[in-house]
């Protein structure tokens, strides 16, 4: 279903992309593709998907909730980016604590106090893939748009998660006529947007933005989630809910705010006149 779900969204950007827009396709964008899709899509994303099944949905999001610490450090090491700085440090550490509130221990623990191993260590290993293949997206000066992008990768990622699921023999006893009506509307939410919106605003963050800004998705998932838990689903939205909201929202304003600054200082000094010699 996941690889289903990259088919359906990836086709209909690239249509659009290639036949309305008039985007060329060049051979290295395919292999660039290929790399991001395995680590994004495959193994970060399909590892979440694997895991869910066996670790409680909490832990999976505060587990996933480590890869801005990722980020910041191979956005430095990699990159050789500016060594991460007390605002930056300070706001991913308030957002995880904003995450754990969030969350809270209940879901954290699962009904019996276990995490398999492998599972849990497949969640650590796909936040890890997913931090390095949107570092590595920080390296490449392709020409294709970022939504061309996007839509490569989403065609390489139904590719490896469909053969994955294969592989792993999930076909087998499958039945269409047995799927609930709330299964296609999860499926078709995440298609627009899971895929079409989100993942392709994604990878515009990653090539426009830091990566520390671009991590901070992992905090605000969780709260999307909450409050579109309420708004749909009528879930009550506690007070802790909300002491959780405000921290994770002002992790993300001084994560964000260096490269802020850093912005306006990079506009003001394009536009300081360049001192004439006297004669």
């Amino acid at each position: 279903m996941a690889g289903f779900r990259f088919l359906l969204a990836g086709s209909i950007l690239y249509g659009y992309m290639r036949y309305i827009k008039g985007e060329r396709i060049q051979r290295h964008m395919w292999k660039s593709a290929a790399i991001m899709g395995f680590l994004l899509l495959l193994c970060g994303n399909g590892g979440v998907t694997y895991a869910e099944q066996y670790v409680p949905s909490g832990l999976t999001a505060l587990m996933v909730g480590s890869g801005p610490f990722w980020f910041q450090l191979l956005g430095w090491l990699w990159l050789k980016g500016p060594r991460p700085g007390p605002l930056a440090i300070g706001g991913l550490v308030i957002g995880f604590i904003g995450l754990i509130i969030l969350i809270g221990p209940g879901r954290i623990s699962g009904v019996a106090g276990h995490v398999p191993l492998v599972p849990g260590l497949v969640v650590v290993a796909a936040s890890f893939a997913w931090s390095v293949g949107s570092i590595y997206s920080k390296t490449l000066h392709s020409q294709a748009s970022p939504v061309m992008m996007s839509a490569l990768q989403m065609l390489v990622g139904f590719v490896l998660l469909t053969t994955a699921g294969f592989v792993s023999g999930e076909h087998q006893g499958f039945d269409v006529a047995a799927v609930t009506l709330d299964s296609w509307l999860a499926l078709l939410y995440l298609v627009v947007f899971g895929s079409l919106v989100g993942f392709s605003a994604y990878i515009y963050v990653l090539r426009h933005a830091t990566p520390a800004v671009a991590s901070t998705y992992a905090y605000v998932n969780p709260v999307v989630a909450v409050f579109i838990g309420w708004a749909v689903a009528g879930e009550v939205v506690t007070g802790r809910s909300l002491i959780a909201a405000c921290l994770i929202i002002g992790a993300v304003v001084l994560v964000s705010w260096p490269t802020r600054n850093a912005s306006v200082e990079d506009k003001k000094s394009s536009v300081e006149p360049v001192p004439q010699k006297s004669g």
